[in-house]
Parts: C-alpha cells; sequence; structure tokens
C-alpha cells in the first residue's frame, strides 16, 4: 500500500521536470581564447589569454590551445618591432589537416622564440611581410612546418622542425635565410618553388620521408654547409631550373637511399679555390685513385653528378658544419658565402677574359 501511494508523487516530479526547459551545457576548455590577439595599438585580445607584456616582449604564461571556438587558429601578431616569448610553451591546433595558421603576422619586425608550435595546417605563416625571425622554437605535427609565401628578408634560425608534411615552404619569395635548424623526419624537408636567391645554410636535413630538399622553377639561392643524410629519396631534387644559378657547395651528402642528387636543369655545385665543392660519401668508392691536392681536402678527381652538372672540387672529408648560437650562425654564414660568390664570380670573370 505504501509503494502504491507514493506512485502520485514520483509521477508529479517527472512530470514537472518535463516541463522544466531543457539546458545545453558547453565544456569550455580552460585555454579556449579563440583567436588571440596581440594587436597594433599593442593591447591583447582577449585581455585573458595567458600573455603577459613587458614592453616590445610579450610572453606566453600558459599554453594556448585552439579548437572550434577559434576556428583552429592560434595567435595572430599584427604589432610591429615585437617580441612573442613562448618561454617553452605550446601553441597547439585541433588537427593538421585543415589550412589554418598556428601564429601567423600583420606586421613587421617581429621576433617568435622558444615556442613549440603543433597540429596546424600552417605552423608558422609568413605571408607579404618581412624580416620576421622565428628562432629556437619547435615546430612538430603540421602540415607544413613554416610556409613563407611572397615574403622576404625573414629568418628561420636554430629550430627543431620535425614530423611534419613539409619542414619549410618557400614560394614565390626572396632574400629569406633558413639557418641552423634541425630538419628531421619530415616528408619533405625543404620545399621551393619560385623562390629566388634565399639561403639554406648550415641546417641538418636529415631521415626525412622524400626529399632532404625540392627545388622547382627556382633561380639563385644558395645550399652552403649543410649536413643532408638518410633521407628516403634523394638529397636534394631539382625540377624545371632554366638557369645555371642555384648554388650547391660545402654540404655532406651521406647516405640519402635513391641517391643524393636528381637534377632536370644546371646547377653549380662548387664556389672556388679552396672553398671547394661538396663531400659525397661515394666518392672514393666511385674514384678509388682521387688524391687530395695539396692537403686543401678537395679531390683531384671531379664528381660527375649528371651529364649536365658536376662537381669540379669534390671533399675528400664530411664538411664539419660549425656550431654556433642561433643569432651568430646567420652574420657568419652571410659573410662568407658572400667573400665566395665574389672569388667565384672574378674567377669566372678573369677566365673569361683570357
Amino acid at each position: 500500500m505504501q509503494a502504491k501511494s507514493s506512485l502520485p508523487i514520483v509521477l508529479s516530479i517527472l512530470i514537472i521536470v518535463a516541463s522544466m526547459p531543457i539546458l545545453h551545457f558547453r565544456v569550455v576548455s580552460a585555454h579556449d581564447y579563440g583567436i588571440v590577439r596581440i594587436k597594433a595599438d599593442g593591447t591583447v585580445d582577449p585581455p585573458t589569454a595567458p600573455i603577459e607584456r613587458n614592453g616590445d616582449v610579450y610572453s606566453l604564461t600558459d599554453n594556448i590551445i585552439a579548437n572550434v571556438s577559434s576556428d583552429n587558429y592560434g595567435i595572430d601578431i599584427e604589432r610591429n618591432n615585437t617580441v612573442l616569448d613562448g618561454v617553452g610553451y605550446s601553441v597547439k591546433g585541433a588537427n593538421s589537416r585543415g589550412s589554418q595558421w598556428g601564429i601567423f603576422f600583420g606586421g613587421t619586425n617581429i621576433t617568435v622564440k622558444n615556442t613549440r608550435v603543433e597540429s596546424f595546417g600552417f605552423g608558422v605563416e609568413i605571408y607579404v611581410f618581412r624580416n620576421i625571425t622565428i628562432v629556437d622554437c619547435n615546430l612538430t605535427g603540421n602540415r607544413i612546418g613554416i610556409y613563407i609565401y611572397q615574403a622576404w628578408n625573414n629568418n628561420i634560425m636554430g629550430n627543431s622542425i620535425t614530423n611534419n608534411t613539409e619542414g619549410v615552404y618557400l614560394g614565390s619569395c626572396s632574400g629569406n635565410n633558413i639557418t641552423g635548424n634541425n630538419i628531421v623526419g619530415n616528408r619533405v624537408g625543404i620545399y621551393l618553388f619560385d623562390a629566388l636567391e634565399n639561403g639554406i645554410r648550415g641546417n641538418s636535413i636529415m631521415k626525412n620521408e622524400l626529399d632532404g630538399i625540392y627545388v622547382e622553377q627556382s633561380r639563385r639561392n644558395i645550399v652552403v654547409g649543410n649536413d643532408i643524410r638518410d633521407n628516403g629519396q634523394y638529397g636534394i631534387d631539382f625540377w624545371h631550373i632554366f638557369e645555371a644559378s642555384n648554388m650547391i657547395y660545402n654540404n655532406n651528402f651521406i647516405n640519402n637511399s635513391q641517391g643524393h642528387v636528381f637534377t632536370s636543369g644546371l646547377c653549380i655545385w662548387n664556389s672556388s679555390y679552396p672553398t671547394g665543392g661538396n663531400y659525397w660519401d661515394d666518392y672514393l668508392q666511385r674514384y678509388p685513385n682521387a688524391s687530395e691536392i695539396d692537403s686543401s681536402g678537395i679531390g683531384d678527381a671531379a664528381y660527375v653528378i649528371d651529364l649536365e652538372n658536376t662537381d669540379w672540387q669534390p671533399l675528400m672529408k664530411p664538411y664539419v658544419i660549425p656550431e654556433f648560437s642561433s643569432f651568430l650562425l646567420l652574420p657568419i654564414f652571410m659573410v662568407t658565402t658572400l667573400f665566395a660568390v665574389i672569388v667565384y664570380r672574378g674567377k669566372r670573370k678573369r677566365h673569361f677574359v683570357q
């Protein structure tokens, strides 16, 4: 009888609950800030974002996780003359399949350092703007780690660029420097398309699934002092090269699976004596009677790449890539490269005059 008497009460409660408006609960990450902007006037939007300002330096105080509410965008830096110091924190996207950006720019003279950027379509995007420096950052798990397009005079230095589809992409751009980075385990390490007068210097370009460096329709670029080894296809792959102006020297080509080089055009494979050319790990196997010229480290037998391309001053031993601080790498390589180019052009001029 007691159970029967309580049944109307239970039914009444159920009816009241069913008649109440339905409440929708949205679980929000503690780091869901939407797109974080460092605005041109110096303010941070939203003001609750974990960024602390000290003059021109903006430092992360926590991770920033981009998700649906921000359309998977991370940080937009619109202020000129700005430093973003990640202090080891991460800017992380929801996935790497989209076209969204982790860090992108609306200003010039900007440095991003000590920041991990992962799981975006474009980890860092530099489009149109100039004098952007990315230094001591970790870019991993993105579709493109660093994307540079129609931009010039930007510096990518001392970063770890790993496990992206393309580590660094340079498209329709000029005067950019890729210096002293570890570019490892990507599908393609560095990809150049319609790129002019860019420098690739002092990098470790290793264990990429396909090519270490892929170059298409690009000219007057310099590839010097890199360790290019253990890549799944070619160390460096040239396509549709229409003039002999890309310069490649003082690199180590070691254990690249399908060959060190593939070319469909003429390139320059050595600087002037005694700077020399490149180290090829099969040099002495192909030229067992080669001898060193005057203790210069250069072999007396030219290394034939194909019918059009020859390294006339191949190195007998691996080139020792200097280890400098990130901020010293760029000026040192620029000075040495400029000197080598001046000497090389001078010797060519004297040759033609004779």
